[in-house]
């Protein structure tokens, strides 16, 4: 609080220059003014606390003033009214005398004055006369004994209040826009010299001046004043700190000032108020004073809602909600609960819910208590109902096959419950050994090749080694030559003249020449009913090389039978080896296919 600028009337003798109006009333004594003393009045202004801001209120300006003189008993001997004044002198009988000033009234009416008391007691309900110029009041004891200069300390019948608002102090995040400053509880008059202190809401008025701009100044001096008269109620209770500080039942006639700010943070937003009471300590005064600038230093921290209380409203302030969004992924997956709206650190109760054949997995980005909107994610898996293929395994490793011939592998797909048993084969080299979709695996050439056996789902496979042998055949070629002559008798006939003979020729149709050697054993024909006694086995190992070109006379030898036996068998040829009867590279077989056996039969003498 800080005292206003000080506003001093001087008076001098002598003259009566500027006097608009001059009344003079005797001493209530009745006796005879024997010593008149002529005062002149000169206005002086202080440099203190010069307000440079334009306010509705002209507290730094007298236009007009009124100058009352009451004797030692308090009666008005005299009154003056000065208009825009300079310079004032007024005339009066000495002794000790009691000089009133007020200034921006207007002239006064006498009638309602005629006491000191009466002038002390008056009271105004303007605060500012039609130039929106303050009422001021003063008055000073003096005896007059000679002319000269009187001073007269002018006071102001209103209070000033500036605010100045710091928030260095908020969390980040918080903004307080100051929209309003109001003063409650105001005085709707005062009492030009008496201490002004209202005893009911009736002489109260609820809302008093108020300010929508300028609200947040720099300092004291550039603020836009709010102006109050005089409010003197004195200390009421005891409290500890500002938090604290109450009128209790006098509340109605205490005046304060209300603060209107929007407040926004993370949390929550709204019109906040706060309310602060005037007085002359923070505590348990609650005085007024006419003529005080009181200047009120708010500090906002933290949150600025730091209590809860008559000082702080926050009865317009609601939580701040954000948008919580929840989408599927995928949208198929499941049913999803919980979207909406939620207040800033409350923990969103989001559920999911997943559909038949898939399982909630969780969701992303991880819940975490309310910062601001948010989408999430329930993320669900699909559980595939069907039995899929792990693996398939053959009936076979590996395969020899002869070229030419032909096997079946069996795939067994694993599980035995799975789905999907379709199933696709292929042969490393086809040129070897060639595979069907049944499995049927045939021989083409002599080589090795893998046949794999590879599932429609899921791609597992299986493979068979499959050696296939070429097949050299060995056979025989039997010549058999008979010596015949013609028997004329019994009607004519030819018969064998000598026993049959018989050439037994090794082929081959091997496509390359082969060393080796082939063993075997023969049995020669022959007709037991010949009467000859049968030929002895022949048994021998001869070397041979095996070609298509092969015409090797293995053994000769005779055909026993009567001499008309012309379809006597040919001989019985039996292999005991083959060596090598398997080669390696390329895989190669040698077996004897007397199938093949090939005859031919010629005579000699027919």
């Amino acid at each position: 609080m800080r005292l206003y600028r000080q506003i001093l009337f001087s008076l001098l003798i002598p003259g009566l220059p500027g006097c608009y109006k001059d009344a003079t009333i005797n001493d209530t004594s009745g006796s005879e003014i024997k010593t008149e003393i002529i005062a002149r009045i000169n206005l002086t202004m202080k440099d203190e606390d010069v307000i440079s801001k334009s306010t509705t209120v002209v507290d730094n300006v007298i236009s007009n003033v009124n100058i009352l003189v009451f004797d030692v008993n308090g009666n008005l001997l005299k009154s003056c009214y000065f208009e825009n004044p300079s310079s004032m002198t007024i005339s009066c009988s000495s002794g000790t005398k009691t000089i009133a000033a007020v200034a921006n009234a207007g002239v006064i009416s006498l009638s309602s004055y005629t006491t000191i008391g009466n002038l002390r007691n008056a009271i105004t309900s303007n605060m500012t006369n039609s130039l929106d110029q303050c009422i001021m009041v003063g008055e000073k004891c003096i005896n007059l004994t000679n002319s000269g200069l009187i001073t007269i300390e002018m006071r102001r019948l209103l209070s000033k209040v500036t605010v100045v608002f710091n928030k260095e102090g908020l969390d980040e995040g918080t903004s307080l826009i100051i929209r309003e400053i109001w003063l409650r509880n105001v005085p709707s008059s005062c009492r030009f010299f008496s201490d002004n202190k209202p005893l009911t809401s009736s002489e109260i008025s609820q809302y008093g001046d108020s300010i929508d701009a300028n609200l947040e100044p720099s300092c004291h001096q550039e603020a836009t004043p709010l102006y109050l008269f005089e409010n003197k109620q004195g200390d009421i209770g005891s409290a500890a700190n500002e938090s604290q500080k109450s009128p209790g039942e006098s509340y109605p006639v205490c005046s304060y000032i209300e603060i209107r700010a929007d407040y926004t943070n993370v949390a929550r937003e709204g019109v906040l108020k706060y309310r602060f009471y005037l007085g002359n300590n923070i505590t348990n005064n609650f005085d007024v004073v006419r003529n005080k600038w009181y200047q009120l230093n708010v500090i906002f921290r933290e949150d600025a809602i730091n209590e809860v209380s008559w000082r702080i409203d926050t009865t317009e302030i609601t939580d701040v909600l954000y948008l919580i969004d929840v989408v599927a992924q995928p949208v198929s997956g499941g049913s999803i609960d919980g979207a909406g709206y939620y207040k800033y650190a409350s923990v969103p109760e989001l559920a999911a819910i997943p559909n038949t054949n898939y399982t909630f997995t969780g969701w992303s980005p991880t819940i975490v208590p309310v910062t601001g909107n948010m989408t999430y994610t329930a993320n669900f898996q699909y559980i595939d109902p069907t039995v899929h293929a792990t693996g398939v395994t053959l009936s076979k490793d590996t395969l020899n096959l002869d070229s030419g011939s032909s096997v079946i592998l069996t795939a067994n797909v694993i599980p035995d419950n799975a789905n999907n048993k379709n199933v696709v084969w292929s042969s490393s080299d086809p040129n070897v050994a060639s595979v069907d979709q049944n499995g049927n695996v045939t021989g083409l050439s002599a080589g090795t090749a893998s046949i794999t056996v590879t599932t429609s789902d899921g791609g597992f496979t299986a493979s068979c080694i499959v050696k296939v042998f070429r097949i050299i055949k060995l056979y025989f070629h039997i010549e058999r030559t008979a010596k015949v002559e013609y028997k004329s008798n019994d009607g004519g006939y030819w018969y064998l003249c000598e026993p049959m003979h018989d050439d037994i020729y090794v082929r081959s149709n091997s496509p390359e020449g082969i060393p080796g050697t082939i063993s075997y054993s023969i049995d020669w024909a022959y007709d037991p009913s010949s009467g000859f006694s049968p030929p002895e086995s022949t048994s021998a190992t001869k070397s041979i090389a095996i070609s298509n070109t092969l015409n090797m006379l293995l053994e000769s030898g005779d055909a026993l039978g009567k001499e008309t036996d012309f379809s006597l068998d040919y001989p019985t040829i039996t292999i005991t080896g083959i060596s090598p009867a398997i080669m390696a590279n390329p895989p190669t077989k040698i077996i004897v296919d007397q199938a093949m056996n090939t005859y031919r039969y010629s005579e000699i003498g027919r």
